[in-house]
C-alpha cells in the first residue's frame, strides 16, 4: 500500500484492506520426471525409428527438463522449391501420458479450389517434446526451421503467431538480426481480451473491466478494426475508443482506465507516429490470401495429427507419441495432403 501511494495512485484506485490480507503469491511445484523415463527417452533418442529424425544436439533429458526436437523426413522434399514465404508456430497438449507439451514449426500455403475461396494449410516440419513452453523449446524450433530453409531455397518473410510465440520470434529475430514480418494471430487476441478483462489489475487489485456488458463490445471493435482497409483508418478509429474508454466526462464515455490500459500497453502498438496492431489484416498488412486468422491453420494442423494417433494421448508415453507423431505426417504425406500449396495464387 505505501508502495502504491509513493508511486502516485489515486486513492480511489487504492484496494481495500481485505484485498490485500488474501492476496497470496501462487506457489507452483516443480515437475521431476523418473530415472526409467529419462532412461527409456534417452535409449529412444540413440536409436529412433524410420520414421523420424531426431537432432541429438539439441536434446535435453534431465530430471527437470525435457527437450527434444524432432521432425519427420518426409515432408523435407516437399519444401524444396516450394515458394512457401510464411509459417507457422505454436504448440499444444494432451498428447502423452508425461503431460509435455508439442511444439510444431512448418511452411504454410494456400490451396486453391475451384469451387469457392481457397483455404490455408500448415505443413508440420519440425516438432518438439518439452516441460514447458518456454525460451529453449522456441528457439530449437526456429533454429532450426530457418536453417535447413535456407537448403530448400525458401525465402521467409512472414510469421502468423499467438502471443507467446510472438514474443518468443520477436526477442530471437532481435539476436540473430533477422527481418520478418510477425502477425499475431487474431483469435487468440480476442482470448486475450476475454480473459484479461475478467482480472483484476495489478496495481489496484481492482476489476479490470467493471461493466461487463462492455465486454462483446470492445471485441466487435477489435473484429471490426482488424480489417479496415488503412493504417490512417485504423489509427482513427482506436484514437476515438481509446479516449472515450478513458474517460468520464460525457454521457457517452466508458469510464473504464484500467481496461484502455491494458489495451494500450498489450494489444495496441502505439510507438510511433500512427496506433498499429500486428494482428490486423488491412490492404499490405499481410500477404494477398492472408488473413491474421492464418494462425487458425496450426490447430487444425494439431487436431488432424491428434486424430490420426492411435489411442488417446494421455495414455501413450514419450517415445510412443513422437512415433505415432510420425506415422501421423507420414500418412498425410502419402496422401498427397501436403501437395500443391502456393504463396499466392495466380
Amino acid at each position: 500500500m505505501k508502495k502504491m501511494t509513493e508511486a502516485g495512485v489515486p486513492a480511489e484506485h487504492l484496494p481495500s484492506m481485505w484485498q490485500i490480507k488474501n492476496q497470496r503469491p501462487s506457489l507452483t511445484a516443480e515437475h521431476t520426471y523418473s530415472t526409467d523415463c529419462l532412461e527409456q527417452l534417452r535409449k529412444f533418442v540413440s536409436a529412433p525409428p524410420e520414421c523420424i529424425r531426431i537432432y541429438g544436439d539439441h536434446v535435453v533429458c534431465s530430471e527437470s527438463e525435457i527437450c527434444i526436437p524432432f521432425s519427420c523426413p518426409s515432408t523435407h522434399d516437399i519444401l524444396q522449391d516450394s515458394g512457401l514465404m510464411s509459417f507457422l508456430l505454436d504448440f499444444t497438449y494432451k498428447t502423452n501420458r508425461e503431460g509435455l507439451l508439442l511444439g510444431c514449426i512448418g511452411a504454410d500455403g494456400m490451396l486453391p479450389n475451384d469451387k469457392g475461396l481457397p483455404s490455408v494449410r500448415m505443413i508440420p516440419i519440425f516438432f518438439v517434446l518439452s516441460n514447458a513452453e518456454n525460451e529453449p523449446a522456441h528457439t530449437v524450433l526456429l533454429r532450426l526451421f530457418f536453417e535447413h530453409a535456407e537448403t530448400w531455397n525458401m525465402k521467409l518473410e512472414d510469421a502468423f503467431l499467438d502471443c507467446r510465440c510472438l514474443q518468443a520470434a520477436m526477442k530471437w529475430c532481435s539476436a540473430e538480426g533477422r527481418k520478418l514480418y510477425l502477425h499475431r494471430c487474431l483469435q487468440h487476441v480476442k482470448t486475450n481480451i476475454r480473459e484479461e478483462s475478467a482480472r483484476c489489475d495489478a496495481v489496484t487489485g481492482q476489476a479490470r473491466l467493471k461493466n461487463r456488458e462492455l465486454l462483446s463490445v470492445i471485441l466487435d471493435f477489435v473484429q471490426f478494426s482488424a480489417t479496415l482497409p488503412s493504417d490512417c483508418q485504423f489509427h482513427t478509429f482506436w484514437s476515438s475508443v481509446m479516449s472515450r474508454m478513458s474517460a468520464a466526462s460525457a454521457p457517452t464515455d466508458f469510464n473504464e482506465p484500467r481496461m484502455a490500459a491494458y489495451l494500450r500497453d498489450h494489444i495496441l502498438d502505439g510507438t510511433g507516429p500512427q496506433c498499429q496492431a500486428s494482428w490486423v489484416s488491412g490492404l499490405g498488412s499481410v500477404p494477398l490470401g492472408f488473413t491474421t486468422y492464418t494462425a487458425n491453420a496450426i490447430e487444425s494442423s494439431h487436431f488432424g495429427i491428434k486424430y490420426l494417433m492411435d489411442g488417446s494421448g494421455a495414455h501413450l508415453d514419450v517415445a510412443e507419441a513422437m512415433v505415432q507423431v510420425g506415422h501421423a505426417v507420414q500418412s498425410r504425406v502419402s496422401r498427397g495432403f501436403y501437395s500443391n500449396l502456393v504463396h499466392r495464387l495466380e
